[in-house]
């Protein structure tokens, strides 16, 4: 039988943290510009999508914050992880596995116009994930 105790506290902090980061991952002055010119997308756009689509995408976002933290947890418990090292192992794993192979699959098979924009796309998606759960890793760890 597998254990599963939820610490509530690490994982909002988690998500928050996290939530942080791809704030400031996806502003203008990071991977915004970047990621609008690759996905043909605009930043008023995103503005033009209306404040309550705004707060239910960003809601949503959240939510996944917390799923990928609690799977997290679930993982750190159940394999009796003892340091610090190895919950970066583990939060690494996880991310390549859910997010890198996965991701990596649709960058092969969506090709963008210019040549080598599926591979930046990539590299900004699941770089801010591999973050996000190398974070997350670090932060159930270290409150549980």
């Amino acid at each position: 039988m597998y254990a599963f105790s939820i610490h509530p506290l690490a994982v909002l902090v988690a998500a928050i943290i996290s939530f942080a980061i791809g704030s400031v991952w996806y502003s203008s002055a990071f991977f915004a510009p970047s990621w609008a010119r690759i996905t043909g997308r605009t930043m008023e756009e995103k503005q033009q999508l209306g404040k309550l689509a705004r707060v239910i995408n960003y809601a949503l976002v959240f939510l996944s914050l917390i799923i990928v933290a609690l799977v997290i947890t679930f993982f750190q418990e159940n394999l009796f992880i003892p340091t610090i090292g190895q919950a970066v192992a583990a939060g690494f794993w996880l991310w390549f596995v859910g997010v890198g192979v996965v991701t990596m699959v649709s960058t092969i098979t969506e090709p963008r116009k210019t040549p080598g924009d599926s591979w930046k796309l990539f590299a900004i998606t699941t770089g801010y994930w591999l973050v996000v759960f190398l974070v997350t890793s670090l932060v159930i760890f270290a409150m549980s």
